[in-house]
Order: structure tokens, then C-alpha cells, then sequence
């Protein structure tokens, strides 16, 4: 289990986990699912792709040894014209952790320029660039993490 998965758990609402337990005792199970059940409908803005320009940007910051792949952004849910960019790290210790990063660039039609920082703790670790403090709030912090494979 990834250190992102533990703080998602750790911040489930208790509401959330009623439900969970709402429906483990009615039987509804996951495992029976055909491939058209498991891929659900996108809800809210749909992940967009990642200019190969500003995720080679992005990944000069990291740590030596860790590669960054498979590349999702999504508009920040604040409406102010930052994104959130988020790719799959992988590198000694680390094997398919989300990192996520807060950005003014326009990750679809990238130009150049435009600050990029860490979203959360656990990127900012492994990462050069600076905290973004509060990105954790935003609802597409979450929401781009689930356009990853």
C-alpha cells in the first residue's frame, strides 16, 4: 500500500466509510464486474494529456533514479488557471507512487515558463521543487491522482 493511499484513508469522511460498510454487508462485491462495470464514467473535467516539453521540465527536478511516467492533469477546482500535472514515479524505494504538481503552465499547450511546485509531502520529498502549501485541498488534487493507470 502507497504512502498516498494511507493518507487517502486517513482522510475518509466517516460518511464514506458507512457506505463502505453499507455495502459489504448487502454483498455488493467488486470481483464480479465485467470490464465495462469496472471502467466508470469520468465525473467533472475529463484528464487531459501532459506536453512532453513540460513533463521532461518537471522530471529534470527529480532525485537521480527516479523516472516519471504516464502523465494526467486536470484544471485546479479554485478556477484560478493553476493545474494539477501528476505522473507514476518509480526509482529505488518507490514503484508506481503518484507524485503530483502544482502548476501555471498550460500542461496541454505548453510555451515555456510558468513556476511548477510539489502538491503534497510525499512528492516534495523525492523532488526539487518547493511545497505548494494547501494543494492537498483542492478537490483535482485527488481527482487527477485517479487519471493515473
Amino acid at each position: 500500500m502507497s504512502i498516498r493511499t494511507l493518507d487517502r484513508m486517513r482522510r475518509a469522511t466517516p460518511l464514506s466509510l458507512l457506505a463502505a460498510v453499507a455495502l459489504t454487508a448487502t454483498g455488493c462485491s467488486a470481483g464480479a464486474q465485467t470490464a465495462d462495470e469496472q471502467t466508470p464514467e469520468p465525473s467533472g473535467p475529463a484528464c487531459l494529456t501532459v506536453d512532453q516539453n513540460l513533463a521532461s521540465g518537471i522530471g529534470e527536478g527529480t532525485e537521480d533514479g527516479i523516472t516519471l511516467s504516464n502523465w494526467a492533469a486536470l484544471p485546479a477546482a479554485t478556477g484560478d488557471g493553476a493545474w494539477f500535472v501528476a505522473a507514476l514515479a518509480n526509482g529505488p524505494g518507490i514503484e508506481d507512487e503518484p507524485f503530483v504538481f502544482y502548476t501555471a503552465a498550460d500542461p496541454e499547450n505548453y510555451t515555456g515558463g510558468g513556476p511548477v511546485m510539489s502538491a503534497d509531502n510525499v512528492t516534495a520529498e523525492f523532488v526539487d521543487w518547493p511545497l505548494q502549501e494547501g494543494a492537498m485541498t483542492d478537490d483535482a488534487f485527488d481527482e487527477v491522482q485517479d487519471c493515473l493507470p
